[in-house]
């Protein structure tokens, strides 16, 4: 039987798995299986945490009149959740092709909900054994662990409803003094990361279309990750893609449009999956930069729009080759780079001189965060540094779009969907 792999153990791919298999920045893929040892080790701290949360819930309920009691219940799930665990990533019986990305997609966001939505009850029923002579005590910190791991699941709840659909338009202006006079004023469109083989509100991406076309871009970038896995999650979407107006469309592939993420019976059917969804960006409208750059000529003036393959850190690909892609462009001339992973720019790039502007997505800020007093967290900050919006370093720029799809689960909490509106003008850098 054919299945998927995993590697990697870095501390990004460990909250990425937490997350629903999301991220992808990181990104992994919807669904894999993972090596028996490392399953076994993950249910049993399941286990523990359902013992401790059922606990909590069975003293929070121990003396209320209810038709029907939690905790048993809460077992009873619990001890699905462990089994369904154990088939569908430890040992998979269906090979994980697209058609079964809603079965994981499905399960990825019950077992997620589930995790975060147990560990106040787990906390709180730890807490409890502890100062278990204390009823009262008890009792009142078992009651708290119920509301909060309630207030959890709402959050959950509405991040699969609402905040999945929701879609932001960011808006910003950039100013660079060697911006060619002919430029200024010139408008970038952004959209990166449609995940199309989970893609479910063709709505979200009629109102992205809109929106694109009302700004009237003359340029359009799309930063990769075009699809999860599979040539065939590209069937269907060209007509809609088409609808992107743009003067120049560009794109570049991200880790999932290589299909490294599934173990293929040969080469010959990995490559020509491959050639398939690198044809998709063709078709799709967009002038694939693979390691490459392209002019852009207004007037009597010139900027070059150059593109490298997915560049990340282990476990993510490195197939980019940054000389080549610029080998042609002249010296001094502004030059707009494309890179899927924002890590690129972080390690490499923002040292370099000749990059004022680089473009990428990967992260999905997280698909998770929170904006307090104008200040965007995630916890995804813990692995990386750029994950979301702008970024400067000695006038060197980056922009990281959210996404527009999602991965690992169709959750979106404080962190919507994203095209992004660029403004370039002919000035000194703010």
């Amino acid at each position: 039987m054919v299945t998927p792999t995993l590697s990697g153990d870095s501390l990004y791919i460990f909250i990425a798995y937490l997350y629903g298999s999301i991220l992808y920045g990181g990104n992994l893929p919807v669904m894999r299986n993972i090596p028996f040892s490392s399953g076994l080790i993950f249910l049993m701290v399941y286990l523990m945490l359902s013992a401790a949360a059922w606990y909590a819930l069975r003293t929070t309920f121990a003396n209320k009149s209810l038709p029907v009691k939690p905790a048993p219940l809460f077992v009873i799930f619990s001890i699905v959740q462990a089994l369904s665990f154990f088939i569908l990533f430890i040992f998979p019986y269906n090979t994980a092709t697209n058609e079964r990305y809603s079965l994981y997609f499905f399960y990825n966001s019950i077992l997620i909900t589930d995790l975060f939505t147990r560990l106040p009850l787990a906390l709180a029923g730890l807490v409890s054994l502890v100062l278990s002579r204390s009823v009262r005590l008890k009792t009142t910190i078992s009651h708290c662990g119920t509301i909060i791991s309630a207030a959890v699941l709402l959050i959950f709840i509405w991040g699969f409803t609402f905040g999945s659909r929701s879609l932001k338009k960011q808006e910003l202006v950039l100013a660079f003094p060697d911006l060619p006079e002919a430029f200024d004023g010139i408008r970038i469109a952004h959209i990166s990361d449609t995940h199309l083989g989970n893609f479910h509100y063709p709505e979200m991406f009629d109102r992205a279309v809109t929106a694109n076309n009302e700004f009237d871009p003359d340029i359009l970038v799309f930063t990769g990750d075009l699809v999860n896995n599979f040539a065939t999650e590209t069937q269907g979407w060209a007509d809609i893609f088409n609808k992107f107006r743009a003067g120049y469309k560009f794109a570049v592939p991200g880790n999932h449009d290589y299909g490294d993420y599934y173990r293929w019976p040969d080469r010959e059917q990995k490559d020509e999956n491959r050639r398939r969804i690198m044809q998709a960006f063709s078709d799709f409208g967009f002038n694939l930069l693979l390691n490459r750059s392209v002019p852009v000529v207004i007037g009597q003036d010139t900027i070059y729009v150059a593109g490298v393959e997915n560049w990340g850190h282990p476990p993510f690909p490195q197939y980019a080759d940054l000389q080549k892609s610029t080998g042609e462009i002249p010296p001094g001339s502004f030059t707009i780079l494309l890179s899927h992973d924002p890590s690129h720019w972080y390690s490499v790039i923002r040292h370099l001189d000749g990059f004022p502007l680089t473009l990428s997505g990967h992260s999905h800020g997280l698909q998770w965060g929170i904006k307090l007093a104008g200040i965007e967290f995630s916890l995804i900050w813990l692995s990386r540094k750029t994950w979301a919006g702008l970024y400067a370093y000695n006038g060197n720029y980056l922009y990281v779009n959210r996404g527009l799809g999602t991965i690992g689960i169709p959750l979106r909490v404080d962190m919507p969907a994203e095209i992004t509106f660029i403004t370039l003008k002919r000035g000194e850098i703010d």
